[in-house]
């Protein structure tokens, strides 16, 4: 239940022992994005994230995996009166400077705008 984490989820290939990582931010509980990340991983249909891309083609080659989840770091969402992120901020920091903890993040979220920005706004953009 502990909200404001960047989050690390290691994907081990029980065949090969081959280790990705995927690393991600909620402002929201880590068990809900735990449990938004499965219904992806579960269903085709929901929207896609490298993570349930990689394990959706593990579980279609009947490759054994585990998903083993841990919080790496905790700061606070967007603050309107610095206009700053400090959340999305540590995200980005962590997939740029240790990108092996982060093989599956794409690059491009480098560039990606702050989720955490519209409901601190009075006005909409």
């Amino acid at each position: 239940t502990t909200n404001n984490v960047i989050y690390t989820a290691p994907v081990s290939n029980l065949n090969t022992g081959q280790n990705n990582f995927y690393t991600g931010c909620t402002k929201n509980s880590i068990k809900s994005r735990i449990g938004q990340h499965n219904q992806a991983i579960n269903n085709s249909a929901r929207n896609q994230t490298t993570l349930s891309s990689h394990v959706r083609g593990l579980r279609e080659e009947n490759i054994p995996h585990n998903i083993k989840w841990s919080i790496r770091d905790r700061g606070p969402p967007f603050n309107p009166t610095t206009w700053f992120c400090r959340l999305c901020s540590l995200e980005k920091y962590y997939i740029m400077f240790e990108p092996e903890k982060a093989t599956l993040n794409k690059r491009s979220e480098f560039f990606s705008h702050c989720y955490h920005k519209a409901p601190q706004l009075l006005v909409k953009h």
